[in-house]
């Protein structure tokens, strides 16, 4: 098990809190929540066990919650305005390039290598799984320079999904 076992269990009953989890104050709402139910923080499967075994447990994560709504409420509002803020850096970033040529040769290149790979691995079967380590590289990149042209967030895939 992990952290977001966790998360998913608490989001049944306080989904506030439960965002926290899996946000940037992990660590501080895991300890909140490992202490009211007398487990070890650094053990997700101790702390997601005790939670199970509580008939009380929903109602001691919405009090936990809502003992501390306000501050959950402002880190969640400055984490997405920080990620607006990214965001439209990023966009900003894309209209003021001095060189959209050379981005858009670098994305080429990174799909003629992506390709490559591709063809290589009929011919090379030797180095295949280098190949196709390049590639899954080439994919990555690929995806980051199109969220780049794009604004794409991982806000946005929550959304999406």
């Amino acid at each position: 098990m992990n952290f977001s076992d966790i998360e998913n269990f608490i989001a049944k009953s306080a989904p506030l809190l439960a965002s926290a989890v899996g946000g940037p104050i992990a660590g501080v709402a895991v300890n909140l929540i490992s202490n009211l139910f007398g487990s070890d923080p650094k053990n997700p499967d101790d702390i997601l066990k005790k939670m199970q075994a509580d008939p009380d447990a929903a109602m001691k994560l919405k009090q936990l919650e809502m003992q501390h709504e306000e501050s959950l409420l402002q880190i969640q509002m400055q984490s997405y305005a920080k990620e607006i803020e990214d965001r439209s850096n990023a966009r900003n970033f894309v209209l003021n390039f001095n060189q959209p040529s050379m981005m858009w040769f670098l994305t080429i290149m990174v799909f003629l290598v992506g390709a490559s790979c591709l063809i290589g691995m009929t011919y090379f079967p030797e180095i295949k799984s280098e190949l196709a380590m390049i590639l899954t590289a080439c994919i990555y990149e690929f995806k980051n320079i199109y969220k780049l042209f794009t604004g794409d967030s991982p806000q946005d895939n929550k959304e999406k999904s």
